[in-house]
């Protein structure tokens, strides 16, 4: 099993501090999530073939390997320029996560909750593009259920993942979204089975600790702390991670500390490490290009 690290704690420094960062800590591999200067969230792609070939030789130098690309766009909006749009950034996407060297993308659902049902015929038509071209690459694509996407219901995406008949597609358990999900975690993650491809890990309170004025919002609220800092029961998820055997990848997945992305990786790190030893989960171990083993946290 891969562990990563998604840095958008250090979204505003440079590549290359970013590799020496997470490196640093101890992380064998990260996730490149949204960057203003690669893949910004909802719009197309800005790495240009420089850029590029920056990342993976960054990679390359360093201890640290990418181990999937996250991106969010708006390929299941009913309003056909926004779709359309969605597929040629997906199509961006795809293509640099080939120049990068990696097999695996993750993103969310998205969509309209009060317009569900066109929102799923937008996915499904941006679905018969993508799918395709994800086959054709060999590329993992992991979707999740989102807060306020066209379904939070972890069995509800699962189905509709299924029902699309590809390989390519794989269910991503989101931990900070568990009380959005309409199940504990141990039913979302033993229905998923071989379905799961990849596991986003940070803590959250049940919403209905957080105030939100009005009262009645319409709001979907969740958090992306610390693990330990919320009420997300890790010691459930990972006995039924070592139940159905997962072997993908886990992200640790925190946006709110930016004062003390270090800390905050390094704590996150130890303790994915020890929930993973408490029910016998092995870590995957990861070689530079010496051959020589490179240890997944120091």
């Amino acid at each position: 099993m891969r562990v990563a690290v998604d840095p958008h704690m250090l979204r505003a420094q440079p590549v290359e501090k970013v590799f020496e960062t997470i490196s640093r800590v101890g992380y064998p591999w990260m996730e490149l999530s949204p960057r203003a200067d690669i893949l910004p969230l909802f719009t197309g792609r800005r790495a240009g073939r420089d850029m590029a070939a920056r990342v993976r030789r960054t990679a390359a130098d360093s201890s640290v390997g990418i181990a999937s690309v996250w991106v969010v766009y708006r390929w299941s909006s009913p309003d056909r320029d926004e779709r359309e749009a969605a597929v040629r950034y997906w199509l961006q996407a795809i293509d640099l996560a080939v120049e990068l060297g990696c097999d695996r993308l993750n993103t969310e659902l998205s969509g309209d909750p009060l317009r569900r049902e066109a929102s799923e015929a937008a996915l499904w038509r941006s679905l018969d593009v993508i799918v395709p071209r994800l086959e054709a690459e060999g590329l993992t694509l992991s979707v999740e259920p989102h807060p306020g996407d066209l379904t939070e219901d972890g069995q509800q995406t699962l189905d509709l993942l299924r029902g699309v008949r590809s390989r390519s597609l794989r269910y991503l358990h989101c931990a900070p979204h568990t009380f959005h999900l309409g199940a504990s975690p141990l039913e979302v993650v033993r229905a998923a089975g071989d379905d799961l491809g990849h596991v986003h890990l940070a803590d959250t309170f049940r919403p209905d600790r957080i105030v939100v004025n009005p009262p009645d919002a319409a709001v979907s609220v969740h958090q992306h702390l610390d693990i330990g800092q919320g009420e997300v029961d890790f010691e459930a998820l990972f006995r039924a991670l070592a139940d159905i055997g997962f072997d993908g990848v886990l992200t640790t997945s925190v946006f709110f500390w930016d004062e003390r992305a270090e800390d905050s990786f390094r704590h996150n790190l130890a303790a994915v490490r020890r929930l993973m030893s408490a029910v016998g989960l092995a870590l995957t171990v990861r070689k530079d290009g010496h051959g020589a083993e490179i240890d997944a946290g120091r």
